[in-house]
């Protein structure tokens, strides 16, 4: 038989027995011996149980214990910090990470605000945030440091959830904030690390002369030094070049005017390295803002990171290298030309003196031939042509000596101004049809020391010289006496080129012409013996006007232009005092 086991609530299991037994007693009612068994038989079954049921309880206590000691260890070993704060801030519970980070110990943390353990600089920060994570703790995250004694500066990261208490604990009624401290110390340093790799490398770059910018693979801008900021600030033809995120590439593609074709032929090769065509590419070019002479060198290189590909975009001003260039080959050209009229002068004073000596064996010979022969000789007129050649081939020889500035003719002051006027009054007639020669008006007072005759014949030369430029065609030649200071008087084209100045004041003599002009490569042969441009002529014109030019302390510059004319100034020393005038 089974008996009802009644359910008696509450209670140990002890009183649960015990108020069976008594309910049963109390009913009256008797037991077999049979029954007496079974129910002794049910309770060792149940006292059996209730031990087996205690062991597994022992066991689960057991485990619960060592998975709690386990959770606490792996809470606070765990490699983050873990606070658990209230509405107001203040510590309920932190892991030991936490303790360490601040210094202190766990059970110490209780009921301090996390405020203190912050830098003072970052305790505005936390508090004005904390309101936000109690809010909507999702997505939120906040950088400060933690500051204590011994650790300064110890940067963390925050995140948090909400953790909500029971309301059966009355000491902590309310919403709680589990926070997860990070420790981001490592990471900081490593980033201003690297904020101060990046300072230097800017700092280097920025240092740099040359003008750099970084383009990406469509020719973006991606940065610039500050060379680059500086020139595109100051140029009107940089434009926008100097702003991030403009196409640089566009920018040349666009540019007008005639720096195009540069702009076009850098945009190419910059494409070219881009592309991996070329590993490098460089152009000299010239540029001259507001007429200032500049010129620059382009180099352009790859650059990447591994994965994407750029183009590293460098500009120099090699002005100086330029202009010191250009100062060099003038020197040496000066030198060329010294080393030039130096052996032209002693070629041309050997030729003369020899010559001089054959011709006056020449002319003294027919001279002797002449007197022995009668008034009806057939040789007479043939002895009488050789004496007219042979006194023309001494003029050349006087020529000659002229050029190399040998002839001794008496100088004195005259106005030079009166002494051109002279000279034009004779070569009017002799000037082309279709040449007009006007002359500027001339202050008085121009006072020089020369020679008429010099003076006459540079003008003469001049003239004739510039009228044969214009080549029998419709023409103007002008005529200008002008006083210039020494500082005024230009070094290029100057002849002769050792010439160096000895007064304050110069007068200057200017022949100007409509003709063809001069080309450049020929100027530095225009006063040279014999070299001439025009079929006809002796080619000596211009070299007896830089002969005598060397014997008064003179020289000339010439200035030319293609199709434009040409016009030779000639500036002769000033005389600062003087007695006596002359223009005969």
């Amino acid at each position: 038989m089974t008996t009802k086991k009644p359910d008696f609530p509450g209670g140990s299991l002890r009183e649960k027995a015990e108020a069976f037994l008594n309910a049963s007693h109390t009913a009256g009612k008797t037991f077999t011996s049979v029954e007496y068994q079974e129910l002794l038989h049910e309770l060792q079954v149940h006292q059996i149980e209730l031990e087996l049921q205690n062991d597994e309880l022992r066991t689960t206590q057991v485990n619960l214990q060592e998975s709690r000691s386990r959770y606490m260890q792996l809470y606070h070993n765990a490699p983050v910090g873990y606070v658990v704060l209230n509405s107001a801030g203040i510590i309920i519970e932190a892991n030991g990470t936490f303790a360490g980070m601040v210094d202190h110990g766990a059970a110490m943390l209780h009921g301090l605000p996390f405020a203190e353990f912050l830098v003072p600089e970052d305790r505005p920060i936390f508090r004005a945030r904390l309101r936000a994570f109690f809010k909507r703790p999702v997505d939120k995250q906040i950088e400060v440091r933690l500051g204590t004694a011994i650790k300064t500066n110890f940067h963390v990261h925050l995140s948090a959830i909400s953790q909500n208490r029971p309301p059966s604990f009355s000491d902590k009624q309310g919403d709680e904030l589990l926070v997860t401290v990070t420790d981001m110390t490592a990471r900081a340093k490593a980033e201003e690390a690297l904020k101060a790799s990046h300072r230097f490398i800017f700092a280097v770059i920025d240092a740099l002369s040359s003008h750099v910018c970084v383009l990406d693979e469509q020719g973006t801008i991606i940065t610039v030094n500050q060379t680059w900021r500086k020139f595109a600030a100051t140029s009107p033809l940089a434009g926008d070049s100097s702003i991030e995120g403009t196409n640089y590439l566009d920018i040349c593609r666009q540019a007008e005017g005639e720096d195009a074709h540069i702009a076009l032929a850098l945009a190419e090769g910059i494409t070219a390295v881009l592309e991996e065509q070329k590993d490098f590419f460089s152009l000299e070019y010239p540029c001259h803002p507001e007429g200032n002479q500049c010129w620059f060198i382009g180099r352009v290189t790859p650059l990447t990171d591994g994965i994407h590909k750029y183009a590293v975009v460098a500009h120099e001003d090699i002005t100086e290298r330029k202009l010191l260039e250009k100062k060099e080959l003038e020197l040496q050209n000066q030198i060329n030309q010294r080393e030039k009229t130096e052996s032209l002068s002693r070629l041309a004073g050997a030729v003369a003196h020899n010559f001089n000596n054959i011709m006056t064996v020449v002319v003294g010979n027919l001279e002797l031939a002449l007197s022995g022969l009668p008034e009806n000789s057939r040789v007479l007129h043939n002895i009488k042509a050789a004496m007219q050649a042979a006194w023309k081939a001494s003029e050349m020889s006087s020529l000659m000596l002229t050029y190399l500035g040998q002839t001794l003719i008496k100088k004195k002051p005259l106005d030079l101004a009166a002494a051109c006027l002279l000279s034009i009054d004779s070569l009017q007639e002799a000037k082309p049809p279709d040449v007009e020669i006007t002359i500027g008006q001339a202050p008085p007072g121009q006072i020089v020391n020369a020679n008429i005759e010099q003076i006459q014949q540079i003008i003469t030369n001049l003239m004739t010289n510039a009228w044969e430029a214009i080549e029998e065609r419709p023409g103007s030649i002008r005529l200008s006496v002008t006083p210039i200071k020494t500082a005024a008087i230009p070094q290029k084209h100057l002849f002769p080129p050792e010439w160096q100045p000895n007064r304050q004041t110069y007068f200057c003599i200017e022949v100007r012409d409509s003709g063809h002009g001069i080309e450049s490569e020929k100027i530095g042969n225009l006063f040279d013996p014999f070299f001439s441009t025009k079929f006809k002529g002796r080619g000596m014109g211009l070299a007896v006007v830089l002969g005598i030019l060397r014997s008064l302390g003179g020289a000339v510059t010439v200035q030319s232009s293609p199709a434009k004319g040409a016009a030779l100034h000639i500036y002769l020393p000033g005389v600062e005092s003087h007695s006596r005038t002359s223009t005969a």
